[in-house]
């Protein structure tokens, strides 16, 4: 059996924070991230998730807009 590591385990909690869309800024802060470049290190995103990021972006997009 392969060994976890602190890291290994803090890699996943960003990651799953960033698939339920928690904003960044609160898990940069609960991470105690200061800069992006560092988050985005962390958020580890399978190609299911992949999927379901551009599936999603390719809905609202393709949703109407209504006129003000």
């Amino acid at each position: 059996m392969e060994k976890f590591t602190f890291h290994d385990f803090r890699h996943c909690a960003i990651t799953n924070w960033h698939t339920m869309n928690l904003p960044v800024s609160a898990a940069m802060r609960m991470a105690g991230h200061s800069s992006v470049a560092s988050h985005k290190k962390y958020v580890n995103l399978g190609t299911k998730d992949l999927i379901e990021v551009l599936t999603s972006c390719l809905q609202r997009n393709s949703e109407p807009t209504k006129n003000a």
